[in-house]
């Protein structure tokens, strides 16, 4: 015990100093870049390029660079520049997980723009949770039920989780609020299984998903929307795989926004001239006589 509280002032200087890394999101090097998890799992200063792919003709119709650590606010203004830059609107967008989310879904919905895409399977952090909070497998929330007419759920005991409040912040979905008497979790003799705040009582979220996202989820289990996106990495991660390949562009050789957005547009144009070169050069070079 004493070799461990020794080791405890060591241990809390370490720690806050990894938090305190994991904070610094500012390089000194290139102010305007973030740090951001590269493949080998560390962090460095990086920009986050998004590429517009016309899947029909396999050319980069929109180069985009931002900031932003994640891919899911990025799809929107991605699909605005595309048109702006072409003049013609999307019919249909393919994207991975990164880019589906509730916001997006609603969003592409509004703009009447087809949105195919997948979302993350994120069962094993939900299994994790209810690990953390100590509730049993016949105690999760599908073990309750609702009750439509009265707006309440019943838990496993036969107990009421009345209505709470209404949450309304997340685009795309509607999360309401039940819970218990407190009275009625502390006086359970299966509270330990449920893992109910004893103070409070237990809770149960309910999510009501905007009708844009209902439909999407319906559409995404046809055998046309699970074929497209099927697609997605043929046509977004070979111009990605390309780049890094041909220029060896697996960091930029500028520093700042404007600067690492033009070495990306230039990297996406002389993708497109190679594009140009394989599809209609070379063809009508080997087609032409003598």
């Amino acid at each position: 015990l004493e070799k461990a509280l020794e080791e405890l002032p060591k241990i809390r200087a370490l720690k806050k100093d990894e938090e305190g890394r994991q904070k610094a999101s500012v390089s000194e090097t290139d102010p305007e870049a973030r740090f951001m998890k590269q493949t080998d799992g560390g962090l460095a200063p990086s920009y986050n390029v998004q590429l517009t792919v016309d899947g029909a003709n396999d050319i980069i119709v929109n180069v985009g660079v931002s900031q932003e650590v994640t891919d899911n606010g990025e799809l929107d203004g991605a699909m605005k520049e595309a048109e702006e830059r072409t003049g013609i609107k999307p019919e249909q967008v393919v994207a991975d997980a990164g880019y589906t989310n509730h916001a997006n879904i609603v969003s592409m919905a509004e703009a009447e723009i087809d949105f195919i895409g997948s979302f993350k399977d994120t069962s094993a952090m939900v299994d994790a949770q209810y690990e953390r909070r100590g509730i049993a497998l016949d105690f999760r929330k599908e073990a309750f039920q609702y009750d439509e007419t009265a707006d309440k759920y019943i838990c496993p005991a036969g107990k009421e989780l009345r209505y709470v409040s209404t949450d309304r912040r997340r685009p795309g979905t509607t999360q309401i609020m039940y819970r218990a008497a407190a009275g009625t979790c502390a006086a359970c003799p299966l509270q330990e299984k449920c893992g109910g705040n004893k103070k409070q009582g237990r809770q149960i979220m309910r999510i009501v998903e905007h009708p844009a996202v209902v439909a999407f989820h319906e559409k995404m289990e046809t055998p046309e929307a699970k074929a497209a996106y099927k697609t997605r990495s043929k046509t977004a991660e070979f111009p990605n795989a390309w780049i890094k390949d041909k220029f060896e562009l697996r960091q930029f050789h500028v520093r700042g926004m404007d600067k690492v957005k033009q070495e990306a547009l230039w990297a996406g144009i002389t993708y497109n001239i190679q594009q140009w070169i394989r599809r209609i050069w070379r063809p009508n070079l080997a087609a032409s006589p003598g």
